[in-house]
């Protein structure tokens, strides 16, 4: 056994020779890569087409050739929304910060008050001022809104009634005689209010023309405890 390993036969060498022939005349191909599958590149809205040279995440192999990440769309970055000076106006007219409105009367006292049937009882109230007027700058264009008082609808219960200003305490321009007494007698009092009405307008002062007038704010008080009662007169004949 040994002497035909070291001896081969001649077939065995034929063999071995044809095996070494096949051996030598491999030739070592070099791998080719597969081709990267195409995919978007990552890129802002409308930066333009993406770059063939990518790869299959999405991302660019070479950032040169996505641009600036940070650029604006082309066409330029979105203008900012400019409203029209009359919606700015009507947005101020919406949070105006108007004064508190509170009732009085004569005779009266704070936040209630007692007076009679068939006697004349002076209204007046605080809060009947001018507001500092309100301003919104847009665009280098500034509106500006002012109120204004201009009357009060006094709620009386026994009925209502307009005065064009604040009344007073010593005067008769806003007053009122009550035909009859609150309920129960005159014990118990009756809630009555006023309601400031401010015309409201609004003008451009910068970078704009035009104004006008807008819808007008009411400003209600809280309401005021009015107890009328009745003078019980006796007369005596002679």
């Amino acid at each position: 056994m040994l002497t035909k390993l070291l001896h081969p036969s001649s077939s065995s060498s034929v063999i071995l020779a044809a095996i070494f022939a096949a051996v030598a005349s491999c030739v070592t191909v070099p791998l080719i890569p597969t081709p990267a599958v195409a995919a978007p590149c990552n890129l802002p809205l409308g930066c333009g087409q993406p770059p063939p040279d990518i790869n299959p995440i999405g991302n660019c192999l070479d950032p040169a050739l996505c641009g600036n990440p940070n650029q604006p769309p082309q066409g330029g970055a979105n203008p900012p929304v400019v409203r029209a000076p009359a919606d700015i106006a009507a947005d101020i007219r919406a949070g105006f910060p108007l004064p508190p409105i509170v009732v009085h009367t004569a005779p009266g006292g704070d936040g209630k008050g007692t007076t009679y049937a068939k006697l004349l009882t002076y209204l007046w109230l605080t809060g009947w001022v001018t507001p500092p007027p309100q301003l919104a700058t847009q665009a280098g264009e500034t509106v500006e809104v002012t109120a204004t008082p201009y009357y009060a609808n006094w709620n009386l219960v026994e009925t209502q009634q307009n005065c064009n200003g604040p009344g007073s305490r010593t005067s008769a321009e806003c007053s009122y005689t009550y035909n009859r007494s609150s309920p129960n007698g005159g014990r118990d009092p009756y809630s009555i209010n006023a309601t400031v009405y401010f015309k409201i307008t609004w003008v451009c002062t910068a970078g704009c023309t035009g104004g006008g007038a807008l819808d007008d704010l009411a400003d209600p008080s809280a309401p005021y405890a009015l107890t009328v009662g009745e003078i019980q007169a006796i007369t005596k004949h002679g």
